[in-house]
C-alpha cells in the first residue's frame, strides 16, 4: 500500500454559531501564507457585520509546537469557561490559537502528489 503525505490547507472553526476559518493561500513563488477569515468580526452600530481577513505569520509554528503547548491551551480553556466574552481576556494572537485548537471542527487536507485541476 502506498503512503501519501497530506497537507493541511484549511480549518473551519465554530464556537456557538460564530464561524471562522484559517486558510492556506499559495503565493506566486510557491510559498504559502495562512489567512484568518472572520465574517462577523465587528459590527457597525449593531447593524452590519464587518468581515475581517488577517495574515497569520505564526500559523505553521503553532502547528509544530501544538504538542509542547498543550498546557497553555488548557489554561486558556479554564479562563474562557469562567467569563464571557473571552476576547476581553486574551490578546488577539492567543484568541486565534484558542479558536484553532479548541474550536476547529473540520480540517481540510490535500494530497500534494495529485493534480486537482
Amino acid at each position: 500500500m502506498n503512503k501519501h503525505k497530506l497537507n493541511l490547507f484549511a480549518v473551519l472553526c465554530v464556537e456557538t454559531s460564530h464561524y471562522v476559518a484559517f486558510v492556506k493561500c499559495k503565493q506566486q513563488n510557491q510559498q504559502h501564507e495562512w489567512l484568518f477569515f472572520d465574517s462577523m468580526s465587528d459590527r457597525i452600530h449593531n447593524e452590519k457585520n464587518i468581515p475581517l481577513v488577517n495574515h497569520i505569520p505564526d500559523f505553521d509554528r503553532w502547528i509544530d509546537d501544538a504538542e509542547q503547548d498543550k498546557y497553555f491551551f488548557q489554561g486558556l480553556d479554564r479562563i474562557r469557561s469562567q467569563t464571557r466574552p473571552s476576547s476581553q481576556k486574551f490578546d488577539e494572537n492567543a484568541m486565534r490559537q484558542l479558536r484553532l485548537f479548541r474550536d476547529g471542527i473540520v480540517f481540510f487536507y490535500e494530497n500534494s502528489s495529485v493534480n486537482y485541476l
